[in-house]
């Protein structure tokens, strides 16, 4: 419905000739070659987690959503383009830090004083690498691909496709620093290939925001007014702060520190054969186990480039993979840290391991010798490296390590030691002959055996163990998992299981991890053993049966009764799902559905209903023109040069080179920042209150309409800006004005519109640039983020708290609330879930609830209700029970549709949840509508709209409006 293709000889729209480039590059990586002339990519626009999550940085309603591109015939694999071109255009200027406001978090930007700079933001964002979150996987038939296997994630209903689609999630970082977001990358990649088991999937900036919150002990709900702000560099993550993401419940994933030995005076070379071995047994028991790795990785090294004075080491990754060094790397001698995920594994014999990185490509190979001679250096100290460290990823739930760890409490402690994990846990149970009486002898040291993660149910689908009799193997295991979920542990508790020659051990996974204090009791840690002689298996339970009582506990459902759905109204349906405009989504408006929420606006609608020439005919709106030649000045001269220097720098100037100078000229998005885009914002903005303009519009809409009969229930809207200070709020309460006035000219043509869908905007309070001081005092991880070329540059945000940024949207609102009453129109707030974003989770709600109670905003109070968003509701961590009376009594409004782990883009109904789990949200909004309600209360004026943004088949419009039918149907008394 909303594809489209390109020649693929020719540069995709917004992203340009290097992103094309970039592309090209990743498909001739994944498949050896690239696509024969004639042929084209197919493309549609599609949300994005990571480029809603980097928009959310800046505070932008343009662009929303990402391009995705299919690399494949069969789609199986897909890149989301980052939009940069857009992104440059409509980030034109840097926020403030505001001096005033007291620094909240512990380990701020304190040590960052703020630097004028010239340079606007779109002179960093547009030479951004256009790869954001992509799904790609290993083509088989590729030679060099045999015998070599990668995690897979199913993402395919999560991110709107409409069917399965499993792959490996890959992520190219920004460049916002000296160096690049590449931890905020690895975080992504791995907590996304265990969605299923995680919370939330969260975007980069949100990653960044959480592991800031979580590694601090303070953070924006222990701000007031008083201490209004808080800030984070916009930079490289510590590995503390890392490790506490993981740890954080809003993720609700683990991850430790793990080393193979301990650190120790002298350095960190091999000492033996034996540890290099058991940190490639580290790697493999973690991956092929499901679980994806993190390695803190220095560039240079992976480059080849030793430390000074060693030269250039030729048996490096980079020369593993026949990658250009001098494409990805500058060169520096100076540390440069980095990261990557161990996502896949190849056969023993070569001993390769697969990682992804989100500095060049996916699925590079390299052996574990290459990625322990590549670790970090340690802090301030070039002689000495990391090797051996790693941060393995997995559920919550299992809570004991393998090898050496320390808690991420214990990273900046100087002298703290590292605990023992349970490799060392076994060694020193084997050194004894016999356990706990004698009659089980483990086989120790001789074969220490391979360690394998595993649920109870699922020991005997273990792969990647090495064992002479395969077939008895799988019986062996089959023998273990029927002896363990006979009433012994739960069928879904997750067990180390280890593999020796002649014996298995199941050791519990979920129990405490052990300390230096208990390492000589390990009765804790077994639950069984079998062991193998002369006279066969033997099996020992080192746990009393529990029972059936054990069998499947943690996964029952708890079942909350569904009120009866009695005045719930028409189901609705918002045109956001045809990102062509309101005609297009007209054109493939399903039959039977008579209400519909008009979205206002995409950027074709704006350019449609608001021409230029037609705003600029109006003299009281002339203040738009002005700005826009303004804006033209200042960035014309600087857009001519850019555009020459990387003419010249493209070779273009030459006959048949790889661009046109004519592609400049008519601005094609070749390349950018030609001039500054008038956004959809920007040309309601200079309508504003113009009645015969609102007219017209509404003329046209509701003629558009008319073609399927349907009557406009309802305006939906994406404004972040109206949190804003200075001229961009006052654009954005302009443009408010103008939809007030569009809906009630809709009115009056007959079309029940008394609702006004918007949303709350960003807690950034700007992201600003800065230079760190050399006045000492530099708070430690702060070096770590300066790169090449003795800068000193960093880029910070401010964020504001929570009853901060709401009173600054209240009061914004406060000035178009005469209007809204006279118009007879009333706000619908909508929740969007994240960290990041003023109404984010429930803490917002109730504040919201107390704040309209209050006198300040009583003229307010019977304007402005909620939008109950199922979805975004759900993604906020908000359950049934915990909706309150207060908060009902305020929704007017309500939207529905599908979601994943995380906030992907919306998914047709049922297609991940359950009818269930609808019919208990339709309660809510049932009894929404039915709870009583004073004059100080609005009214429900709104809808039940199914809202799928940029669908892709209007056949999931058909389907989720039946579907939303069916689950009434059947809970309608």
């Amino acid at each position: 419905m909303n594809d489209f293709t390109v020649d693929y000889g020719k540069p995709i729209p917004e992203l340009g000739r290097y992103g094309t480039r970039e592309l090209r590059d990743l498909r001739r990586w994944l498949f050896g070659r690239g696509r024969p002339p004639g042929e084209k990519w197919t493309c549609r626009l599609a949300p994005s987690i990571v480029c809603r999550s980097e928009a959310e940085l800046f505070g932008l309603s343009m662009p929303r959503f990402a391009l995705r591109i299919y690399l494949d015939r069969r789609e199986r694999m897909f890149v989301n383009g980052r939009r940069s071109a857009s992104v440059a255009d409509q980030a034109r200027r840097w926020g403030r830090r505001h001096q005033g406001e007291t620094i909240v978090q512990q380990r701020s930007c304190k040590d960052v004083s703020r630097k004028l700079k010239l340079l606007r933001p779109a002179w960093l964002l547009w030479k951004n690498r256009c790869i954001a979150d992509s799904l790609v996987r290993l083509p088989r038939r590729v030679g060099k691909w045999k015998g070599f296997r990668t995690l897979l994630s199913e993402l395919g209903l999560a991110y709107g496709e409409g069917r399965k689609v499993w792959g490996l999630p890959y992520i190219r970082h920004t460049r916002l620093t000296g160096g690049g977001l590449c931890a905020q990358a690895a975080c992504f990649m791995a907590s996304t290939l265990l969605h299923r088991y995680a919370n939330r999937v969260w975007g980069c900036a949100e990653i960044t925001a959480i592991a800031h919150q979580a590694s601090s002990a303070m953070g924006p709900g222990n701000a007031d007014l008083t201490t209004s702000a808080w800030e984070f560099l916009i930079g490289g993550l510590t590995p503390r702060s890392v490790a506490a993401y993981f740890s954080d419940k809003r993720v609700g994933l683990n991850a430790v520190w793990q080393e193979v030995y301990e650190c120790s005076a002298e350095g960190q070379e091999l000492r033996s054969s034996e540890e290099l071995q058991w940190y490639e047994e580290s790697l493999r028991a973690y991956v092929q186990s499901g679980m994806p790795v993190i390695l803190p990785l220095d560039l240079g090294r992976m480059a080849g480039r030793q430390a000074p004075g060693l030269g250039i080491d030729k048996d490096a990754i980079f020369a593993t993979n026949s990658l250009d060094a001098s494409k990805y790397y500058s060169g520096d001698h100076r540390a440069q840290r980095h990261a990557v995920v161990v996502v896949g594994w190849g056969p023993r014999e070569g001993s390769y391991l697969l990682i992804n990185d989100p500095a060049t490509l996916p699925c590079l190979k390299a052996t574990p010798r290459q990625l322990w001679n590549a670790a970090i250096y340690e802090e301030g100290n070039m002689e000495r490296t990391l090797s051996g460290w790693h941060l393995p990823v997995t559920p919550a739930e299992i809570r004991v390590p393998l090898h050496l760890w320390r808690s991420w409490e214990d990273l900046d402690r100087e002298h703290a030691r590292p605990n023992p994990g349970l490799f060392r846990v076994a060694q020193t149970l084997a050194r004894d002959a016999y356990l706990y009486g004698g009659d089980v002898q483990i086989p120790w040291p001789c074969d220490p055996g391979q360690f394998r993660l595993a649920q109870a149910r699922d020991l005997s689908r273990i792969r990647g163990v090495v064992w002479n009799e395969r077939t008895r193997l799988r019986d062996l295991l089959d023998v273990c998992q029927r002896r363990l979920v006979a009433g012994i542990c739960r069928e879904n508790q997750w067990c180390w299981v280890q593999v020796a020659k002649n014996a298995i051990v199941v050791w519990d996974a979920e129990c405490d991890p052990p300390t230096r204090s208990d390492i000589r009791d390990p009765r804790r840690l077994l639950i069984g053993t079998l062991v193998g002689d002369q006279d066969g298996w033997r099996f020992r339970a080192f746990r009393s049966p529990q029972g059936d009582s054990m069998r499947g506990e943690g996964q029952r459902d708890h079942h909350i009764p569904c009120v009866p759905l009695r005045n719930l109204p028409p189901s609705a349906l918002i045109t956001s799902f045809a990102t062509d405009g309101i005609e297009a989504a007209m054109r493939h408006w399903p039959v039977g559905v008579d209400l519909g929420e008009c979205y206002c606006f995409f950027q074709r609608d704006a350019e449609r209903f608001l021409p230029l020439w037609r705003i600029q005919g109006s003299w009281r709106n002339l203040f738009l023109v002005g700005d826009w030649v303004g804006q033209c000045i200042r960035w014309v001269i600087p857009a001519a040069l850019l555009n020459l220097f990387r003419l010249i720098n493209a070779g273009s100037w030459r006959t048949g080179g790889g661009g046109r100078w004519r592609d400049v000229l008519r601005g094609e998005k070749t390349y950018s920042l030609c001039l500054p885009l008038v956004s959809a914002l920007e040309r309601m903005a200079a309508v504003g209150n113009c009645r015969t303009v609102q007219a017209r519009v509404a003329h046209q809409i509701g003629q558009a309409f008319a073609d399927k009969d349907v009557a406009v229930a309802a305006i939906a809207t994406f404004l972040p800006e109206i949190i804003s200070l200075g001229r961009t709020g006052r654009k954005a309460r302009r443009a408010l004005e103008f939809l007030i006035g569009l809906a009630k000219e809709l009115q009056d043509l007959g079309h029940p519109t008394r609702t006004v869908e918007i949303v709350g905007g960003s807690l950034i309070g700007g992201v600003w640039p800065g230079r760190l001081r050399r006045d000492g005092g530099m708070a430690r991880g702060i070096r770590s983020l300066l790169k090449a070329k003795g800068r000193r540059e960093v880029y910070a945000a401010t964020v504001m708290s929570k009853e901060h940024a709401l009173r600054r949207l209240l009061d914004s609102l406060l000035c178009v609330v005469d209007l809204a009453r006279s118009r007879n129109v009333q706000f619908a707030l909508e929740l969007e879930p994240g960290p990041l974003f003023a109404v984010g989770d429930q803490e917002a709600i109730d504040l919201i609830c107390k704040l309209l109670a209050s006198n300040r905003y009583a003229a307010l109070s019977s304007c402005l209700g909620l939008n109950l968003d199922v979805a975004h509701w759900q993604l906020a961590n908000i359950d049934v029970p915990q909706v309150g009376v207060e908060a009902k009594m305020r929704v007017v409004h309500a939207h529905i549709s599908d979601h994943g782990r995380g906030h992907f883009g919306d998914v047709p109904i049922c297609h991940i949840n359950n009818e269930e789990h609808f019919a208990r949200w339709l309660g809510v909004v049932a009894e929404a509508i039915d709870v009583p309600r004073n004059d100080q209360q609005p009214k429900w004026y709104g809808a039940l709209s199914v809202e799928l943004e940029a669908c892709r088949l209007s056949e999931h419009l058909r389907e989720s409006v039946a579907v939303l039918q069916r689950i009434r149907n059947r809970h309608d008394p």
